[in-house]
């Protein structure tokens, strides 16, 4: 089978497919990417209340608290669809994430919080926490200094880097 062989059958399931969906499905796919792209979040195309993702919050947290991370996650990771603007919402995800020890996907949730509100120095120290977990010493060192660089940097969270960070100097200290 030639190459311009497969592009044609392509093309044709492709067309088959289009003609299968509704236009007016189309169009509404069409216009919630508009928005979408203008900065909308997914919840307020589909015109979910703020106040309704605040009570998944509620439950989300209490199903963290309860240390039913599974549940937690679930529910985290619909809020973080809804409205991936929420920082707190990606928090909370990263942190279920982290207690189930999976740092990569935790670190990777903590830099979406972090971009969201660059000033709010937790998600850096967690995604700290996370990178000494996975042995990546010198990533941890500029989460752990981007916490410290905040603006709104309290007092424990300063204490809590700093003392991470003479950990990780110490060790790198006895292995030299």
């Amino acid at each position: 089978m030639s190459d311009a062989t497969n592009t044609f059958d392509v093309e044709n399931a492709v067309r088959d497919l289009m003609q299968a969906f509704p236009a007016d499905l189309l169009e509404k796919s069409e216009n919630a990417l508009q928005a979408i792209s203008e900065g909308a979040s997914i919840g307020d195309v589909y015109n979910i209340e703020p106040r309704k993702l605040e009570m998944v919050y509620s439950v989300a947290r209490t199903f963290y608290a309860n240390r039913k991370y599974d549940d937690a996650l679930a529910m985290f990771r619909f809020l973080t669809l809804m409205d991936h603007t929420n920082q707190k919402f990606w928090i909370g995800y990263a942190s279920t994430l982290q207690m189930m020890k999976d740092y990569e996907k935790a670190v990777e949730a903590y830099g979406f919080a972090t971009i969201l509100d660059i000033d709010n120095p937790k998600p850096q120290l967690q995604a700290g926490y996370c990178l000494i977990q996975l042995g990546k010493l010198e990533e941890a060192i500029c989460a752990l200094e981007g916490a410290l660089m905040t603006e709104d940097v309290d007092d424990k969270t300063r204490l809590q880097a700093e003392a991470l960070l003479a950990k990780i100097n110490r060790a790198e200290s006895s292995a030299e």
